[in-house]
């Protein structure tokens, strides 16, 4: 039984209170790092587990404060692996996980959670929390830690705001959930699948809870052999999975990509730009890495977001350039080639390492494979098909940027225009149109409630001069069905907000109404915000505003 259950961590006693803690949670870790029997294969996963609670606990951006350890934790993915596999066992396994939790500054007593008043307090101080599992090899088998508290950079990401109770006290902890394979009963890959829907079912009523014996089940249909112990599975198989579980997911392979003759682009930069199409419209996103040697096992992680850092050389090589009749030039710059760190989950790292996207894992030469998607049902249009309507508009002679932001462009420095493509809900977007752009004016804010209709989801793709999206605010935008499919081609367009004016067209239109549909802007024209409603900013000085973070299935 552990007797002290409150550790104050400051400046002072940081290393050895810690080293104390972990002594705690992971008893037997110096023991078999003596046994001259350690070295069996597991060893390393136990290795792991403690130097990623280790980083947590060092990690933790606030000069003071508390550890708090509860004993007799029932964890329910912990729970449904006892009763299904470790139960069974010769030698005797505890049923009960150790709960750590971390509180803003000092709490020294388990009054602080009587008391009414301290309890308010408590609410606003909540870090987050961490279990660990009591198998013979113990691992992170939960983690809900707010990001704020783990990274000093500044980033973008999905959250969701999940309940707990502590010591009788219910608290709320805006995160993504983090959890490690136990090697048992679990492999990397479960693990993504629990992680991925852990954060649906808790931010969306459409998806349920998923225990580890519930995929294992699913497994039994698409593998040849036992699934226990668990020996990992391919993304197809995970992808059938997801697919039992709600979802209507995507599978991409590196090597399936196109290769762009015209450009600089090659296969990896196209993965990465669909990895970022998603990611910035609040996707989570699944991603198989694998060595050179394919022979060779290869690993899962999830990207949940991306970094504020940009490489703009990158960037500006892979440009397209538009030429106009009378031979103007303007370069098209992609913002998904300016981001080249990501947010990953991954079992091997910290929570919310931040990883280039050649190097998302930890182990050495290994790259990007396959990436799954978890789409909505209802989502047929993929990112790269929307991507390519959108620059065919651009170019068409009719719609295109040489045409109906002419004196636009005629007034730029730089003839740079940045596109920056993303998926959103039809009813979050035209909330943030007409409330979170007090410039524009109310002839804007009613095109946008009352007169332009829109399916569930649709892909927009704005329109940025190189000023202008330092700023956050676009000059135009191509509005996409995404309930379309890629063959209606640039037929699948609903709407153009360009400087002289928005064209669009009803359910009911064909693509040639859209050049008579006409709504002028009445009133002096000016930038309009961009779309700020997908992922939550980290670290943000000037807006941090977790609520504003929009809810995409």
């Amino acid at each position: 039984m552990i007797k002290k259950k409150f550790y104050i961590i400051n400046k002072e006693n940081r290393t050895k209170q810690i080293e104390t803690v972990l002594d705690i949670l992971f008893p037997k870790y110096k023991e078999r790092s003596e046994n001259k029997f350690s070295d069996y294969e597991n060893f390393g996963q136990y290795f792991i587990s403690k130097e990623i609670a280790e980083f947590i606990l060092n990690r933790i951006t606030e000069e003071t404060y508390t550890i708090v350890i509860e004993e007799y934790n029932v964890n329910n993915n912990y729970r449904d692996s006892y009763n299904s596999v470790f139960s069974g066992k010769h030698f005797q396994v505890d049923r009960f996980c150790i709960r750590v939790s971390l509180f803003v500054g000092e709490v020294d007593n388990i009054f602080w959670f009587i008391d009414k008043n301290k309890q308010k307090i408590l609410k606003g101080r909540i870090i987050g929390f961490f279990v660990i599992s009591p198998l013979e090899i113990s691992h992170i088998v939960k983690a809900l830690i707010q990001p704020r508290y783990l990274t000093s950079d500044k980033i973008y990401m999905r959250l969701s705001e999940y309940t707990c109770h502590i010591y009788g006290v219910e608290f709320k902890i805006k995160a993504f959930p983090y959890q490690m394979q136990d090697t048992e009963t679990t492999r990397c890959a479960e693990a993504t699948i629990l992680n991925i829907m852990d954060y649906y079912a808790n931010t969306y009523p459409e998806y349920k809870v998923v225990l580890p014996s519930d995929i294992l089940e699913l497994e039994k249909k698409y593998c040849h052999e036992r699934v226990l112990p668990p020996h990992g599975i391919t993304y197809s198989v995970l992808t059938k999975i997801l697919y039992e579980l709600g979802f209507s997911p995507r599978l991409y392979n590196r090597r399936t990509m196109h290769n762009h003759s015209l450009t600089s682009v090659t296969q990896n930069d196209e993965m990465k730009r669909l990895l970022y199409y998603y990611v910035e419209s609040g996707m989570i996103v699944g991603v198989n890495v694998e060595p050179e040697d394919l022979r060779k096992s290869g690993h899962s992680l999830l990207c949940i977001g991306h970094g504020k850092e940009k490489d703009k050389e990158k960037a500006y090589e892979n440009s397209e350039i538009l030429i106009s009749e009378n031979q103007k030039r303007i370069n098209i710059i992609n913002s998904a080639d300016f981001y080249k760190n990501f947010v990953v989950i991954d079992d091997n790292q910290i929570p919310y390492a931040i990883r280039s996207f050649d190097k998302l894992s930890l182990h050495d030469n290994m790259s990007v494979s396959n990436i799954a998607v978890p789409l909505y049902k209802k989502m047929f249009l993929e990112a790269s098909d929307a991507y390519d309507i959108a620059m065919r508009l651009l170019k068409y002679k009719k719609t295109g940027l040489f045409v109906r932001a002419k004196e636009y462009l005629d007034k730029l420095k730089s003839k740079n225009i940045i596109t920056r493509l993303f998926l959103a809900s039809s009813n979050s977007y035209k909330i943030f149109k007409t409330e979170e752009n007090d410039e524009q004016s109310m002839e804007f804010k009613y095109f946008y409630s009352s007169i332009l209709l829109l399916p569930q989801f649709v892909w927009v793709c704005e329109l940025y001069s190189e000023e202008g999206y330092e700023r956050g605010y676009a000059f135009g935008e191509i509005i996409i069905d995404a309930s379309s499919s890629a063959k209606n081609g640039i037929q699948s367009v609903i709407s153009l907000n360009y400087p002289s004016g928005i064209n669009f067209r009803n359910p009911s239109d064909s693509i040639e109404q859209i050049n008579e549909n006409f709504y002028p802007h009445q009133d002096k024209w000016c930038e309009f915000k961009g779309y700020e409603k997908n992922l939550t900013p980290i670290k943000d000085d000037e807006k941090n505003d977790d609520e504003k973070v929009d809810k995409i299935k």
